[in-house]
């Protein structure tokens, strides 16, 4: 080989487009395929986890809004010791009782020991009366009665699973909480 002959070549290389043909026409079915498989795999494990949050926070919600409510009675019942003034109520159960004012909403007291009394003998003002003691957001509903009364959560609508409601109870002065369908 000469001299010539050995630059000819080296120019030819150098003139002709590498002959080394890369692949930039996307991802193969197989790779495609595995991906799909690995987010399959994954979703799997992390769904349920996120589920897990999502009642997680549901109870989290419900043992707040239970110390809420328990903090609000024990709040009324210090204000009905500090400063109660006679319920006028229609209601002869409540005659003896005491009443606070706790924000622009006249709550009754029981004398004795201080515990509120929703007085349902002022229609209208049931609602009021909660929302004024426990300071309520819009998430939550509430029932009242005689007895006492229920809060739940709005999103719960189904009739079958209502065992996720707090209830405070005027006669025994308690609060529980029912999660169990939350």
């Amino acid at each position: 080989m000469t001299q010539f002959t050995f630059i000819v070549r080296i120019a030819k290389i150098y003139r002709e487009p590498n002959k080394m043909k890369t692949k930039d026409e996307g991802f193969t079915l197989i790779e495609l395929v595995v991906v799909i498989i690995i987010l399959g795999i994954v979703s799997v494990i992390a769904i349920p986890k996120f589920i897990s949050f999502e009642d997680e926070s549901r109870d989290a919600v419900m043992r707040q809004t239970l110390a809420s409510v328990k903090s609000a009675i024990s709040l009324v019942r210090a204000k009905g010791f500090a400063s109660a003034k006679d319920c006028n109520s229609s209601n002869s159960r409540l005659a003896s009782f005491k009443s606070v004012e706790i924000n622009n909403v006249q709550i009754c007291v029981d004398p004795i020991q201080g515990f509120p009394y929703i007085d349902l003998f002022r229609r209208g003002t049931e609602s009021d009366q909660i929302n004024a003691m426990l300071d309520l957001d819009n998430n939550f509903d509430q029932v009242w009665w005689a007895g006492g009364f229920y809060l739940y959560p709005k999103e719960i609508t189904d009739e079958q699973s209502m065992n996720c409601y707090i209830f405070y109870d005027f006669d025994t002065k308690t609060t529980e909480m029912v999660n169990t369908d939350c």
